[in-house]
């Protein structure tokens, strides 16, 4: 799924140069070109090399983009296409003004895909830092030829999603590492804890302490392994969500619609994005069939899919007008959200996308109450494991008290 990560994806040329007229010593990179177009580049600008050396970007060099980095790429791809630049050249120019060496070229491959004649939609996917949900909006904005329209409802979207997570993140800071701490506290009991336990009382005979002390032991291992599932849990999420593969990134989907506390905050924003998606491809005057469509593809949530391919059963092979089907289809909206839907039956498509964006706003508020109360619930659980931590030693201190007056003064 991640692939080899020695693969090349694209070569760059690192070019150390003398320029006389600024009497400095310069270095640049190209990432188009050969050896020979950079030498013939530079020589024609009046410059003298010093160096000239091709460089290999594998997979292993690929970087972190930080939510900044990925919000400032899309602005200036946004400024460059209302400035009038075609979004082809836009992603180009945008593109180009990345110093940075690796990342820059990890962005070379999208870049290759425009000057061999691929689209747009094909380029965009392969730029890494855009993530699921971007892509998803620039594919309906590609697919009515309104890239820099569908920029703000995109740039909107992801500053509440964002906001959602990082509330998130930020009321489990405290609870978090007092449970990195009591994982480490149980690891190192496993290790030897519980040996140095039974040596410094020194009586194997003692009372049945050792059964104790092996009692003890199990429970620590069950305790050890659940604080350690929740972090293969997210990292196998992560590399599913983060997959080129379409069927991984739709098992990530499943995986979270079906975990506890996490589901309901999944659907309110897989409700919120394929809406705002529909919304501003009814707006732009796209068939509602693609409009539905891309709704459909833009989300891993199940229900969500569900939800929208019943739209298109309904409006397609049963013949249903567009505002039945969407307030029809079951599963996904509540009966107090359909009733506005319903009420479009004799209005324009524009209307409907203002009734849909409505509905994407209500279900952002909603993932944020959710997100708040997912926050006091997971605080709630990693309190427990705290206090069955520490029951867990209070355990020991009793059985080892039944036995001597002193703690551990047994080998005395």
């Amino acid at each position: 799924m991640l692939g080899n990560p020695f693969r090349a994806t694209s070569t760059y040329i690192e070019a150390v140069y003398y320029d006389p007229d600024q009497r400095t010593t310069g270095r640049q990179y190209f990432h188009n070109g050969s050896v020979a177009d950079v030498r013939r580049q530079l020589t024609g600008g009046g410059k003298t090399i010093v160096s000239l050396k091709e460089h290999v970007h594998r997979a292993l060099n690929n970087q972190i983009y930080s939510s900044g980095e990925r919000a400032n790429f899309l602005r200036t791809l946004s400024a460059f296409i209302r400035a009038g630049v075609n979004p082809t050249q836009a992603v180009r120019s945008t593109v180009d003004m990345i110093d940075h060496r690796h990342k820059r070229a990890e962005l070379q491959p999208a870049v290759d895909i425009l000057d061999a004649g691929g689209s747009l939609a094909d380029c965009l996917t392969r730029i890494p830092l855009l993530d699921t949900t971007t892509r998803s909006f620039l594919a309906a904005g590609v697919a009515v030829n309104s890239v820099a329209g569908i920029i703000d409802p995109l740039l909107t979207y992801r500053g509440s999603k964002t906001a959602i997570w990082r509330a998130i993140t930020t009321g489990l800071a405290i609870a978090g590492f007092e449970l990195v701490m009591a994982i480490a506290s149980a690891a190192a009991m496993e290790l030897g804890g519980f040996d140095w336990i039974l040596t410094e009382m020194g009586n194997a005979d003692a009372a049945g302490f050792a059964e104790k002390v092996e009692y003890a032991r199990a429970l620590n291992r069950g305790l050890l392994v659940a604080g350690i599932l929740p972090f293969l849990y997210i990292g196998a999420v992560i590399l599913l969500s983060t997959s080129d593969q379409a069927q991984a990134r739709l098992a990530a989907g499943l995986v979270l619609d079906r975990t506890p506390f996490v589901g309901t905050l999944f659907r309110h924003l897989a409700i919120a994005e394929t809406f705002t998606i529909c919304a501003f491809m009814l707006r732009a005057d796209a068939p509602f069939l693609l409009a539905c469509t891309t709704a459909r593809a833009a989300t891993g949530c199940p229900p969500a899919r569900d939800y929208w391919s019943r739209v298109l059963t309904l409006h397609r092979d049963h013949g249903e007008p567009v505002t039945a089907a969407i307030s029809k289809a079951t599963g996904l909206l509540t009966p107090w959200e359909q009733m506005p839907l319903a009420g479009h039956s004799a209005t324009r498509h524009r209307d409907l996308a203002e009734t849909m964006v409505s509905i994407a706003q209500d279900r952002l508020h909603a993932a944020t109450v959710e997100a708040n109360r997912l926050t006091r619930r997971l605080s709630l659980v990693i309190l427990a494991y705290l206090a069955a931590s520490i029951g867990l030693f209070i355990y020991l201190v009793v059985a080892q008290n039944s036995v001597t007056d002193t703690l551990f003064q047994g080998a005395r």
